[in-house]
């Protein structure tokens, strides 16, 4: 019921109007900003295009030596193997009415990260993955999205502490990133400590906090160094597969090439495409200004060849074959046990 109110420029009575709903502006970031990054891509790549004869980036391809590409994959794997690592982290710390073993947990947090990194919309591809194969062994909503929850705190806590060592620990001789070499070993340290500071005060007792409307416990000490670690590993490997991939004249030092690298893979999560497909590839080129080089379009295909398509093929296959077990044993338990 609206109330009666003193109008303070007239003295008399009035009624209280309904408050004027606000525009939520914020809701339109999202969207804008994929459509900007997509367009932005598009522009990138079209130069390319017009620009590199396609028989030439074949022959770069046909020249990218056998070892490199051995090394791409090997730390493509250990780039897997982390990302597995994600979930196995994150049962340490969440409670479920169900044990969840130390291998299924790998394998479902292994299907569900390449799952949000390849297939675009990572939240939504991820989480749904996550979720069914959690809930073939009785895991509710409330705990896979702890578990979700704590793989991004994994992701991030790596990449600050990836982006930290590399700043601190770059070569004076190289070129610095941002106004100089001070610039950039003050800003690692900074990053350095700040997860430092993390890491100490959630040693100091067992705390909760809220993570995309989830209340989740924090981790131990050492699970939380354990997920660090995972998320670092993880960036780190991906990063180098690239790397090796690349020419070697293109990369100006290490720390910019991994804040590019870091940026493009941010790009193409916010632009929502699958695995960043053209937000990733015109980041990196733009940020390492790269030009139009056959040779380089031929390092960024191969990448999302290995990087991208391999995993996504390998993780298709195993969740199918994991969606197959579990009807057929669903199947043969009857109704009642379904």
């Amino acid at each position: 019921m609206l109330q009666p109110f003193d109008d303070k420029t007239g003295g008399q009575q009035g009624t209280v109007r309904p408050p004027r709903r606000r525009r939520n502006w914020a809701g339109y970031l999202g969207p804008v900003l994929a459509i900007g990054l997509i367009v932005y891509a598009g522009i990138v790549l079209y130069g390319m295009a017009t620009r590199i004869d396609p028989r030439e980036i074949g022959i770069a391809l046909e020249n990218i030596p056998a070892w490199r590409i051995l090394v791409a994959v090997a730390l493509t794997v250990i780039s897997v193997v982390s990302l597995a690592a994600y979930d196995v982290c994150a049962i340490k710390v969440v409670r479920t009415r169900k044990p969840v073993g130390t291998a299924y947990a790998a394998l479902c947090g292994g299907i569900a990260n390449i799952f949000a990194n390849g297939l675009g919309f990572p939240i939504l591809t991820g989480g749904m993955a996550r979720y069914r194969l959690y809930s073939m062994i009785g895991l509710d909503l409330a705990a896979v999205g702890r578990i979700m929850a704590l793989t991004w705190v994994t992701m991030w806590s790596g990449l600050v502490f990836v982006l930290g060592l590399t700043l601190l620990l770059g070569d004076t001789g190289e070129e610095a990133v941002f106004l100089n070499h001070t610039a950039d070993r003050t800003i690692g340290a900074v990053l350095l400590l700040v997860l430092t500071i993390a890491v100490l005060w959630t040693g100091r007792r067992r705390r909760a906090v809220r993570l995309g409307g989830w209340a989740v416990r924090l981790p131990t000490t050492p699970v939380l160094i354990a997920m660090i670690a995972a998320g670092g590993v993880d960036l780190f490997a991906s990063a180098a597969t690239l790397y090796v991939l690349l020419p070697p004249d293109v990369v100006p030092s290490m720390a910019i090439y991994m804040i590019t690298y870091v940026v493009a893979i941010l790009a193409g999560n916010a632009a929502n495409t699958p695995g960043g497909l053209g937000v990733f590839e015109a980041a990196m080129v733009t940020g390492l200004e790269l030009g139009d080089r056959p040779d380089v379009a031929a390092s960024l295909i191969l990448f999302r060849i290995i990087y991208f398509l391999l995993p996504l093929a390998v993780s298709i296959g195993l969740f199918g074959v994991m969606e197959w077990r579990f009807r057929r044993a669903r199947a043969a338990a009857g109704p009642d046990e379904s």
